[in-house]
């Protein structure tokens, strides 16, 4: 698991040549849905992936309700 998908784009890049083949192997996550992860299919790489909108509009739904 990856901080985010730079770091997993990294990991792999790291492996690239060695005997240890990404998925079959080792399964590498990375985490944001950043630009990259649009092409990761193709890499072997998943990517974890928020609404932040949605995540931020419920966040401020639920302190106004708190405070109402």
């Amino acid at each position: 698991m990856a901080f985010n998908d730079d770091l997993a784009w990294g990991m792999l890049a790291a492996l690239q040549g060695s005997a240890i083949s990404v998925p079959g192997d080792l399964s590498i996550v990375g985490y944001d849905g950043s630009h990259l992860s649009r092409i990761m299919p193709l890499s072997g790489l998943t990517t974890v992936r928020q609404d932040v909108e949605g995540l931020a509009r419920l966040a401020v739904e639920r302190a106004v309700a708190r405070v109402e």
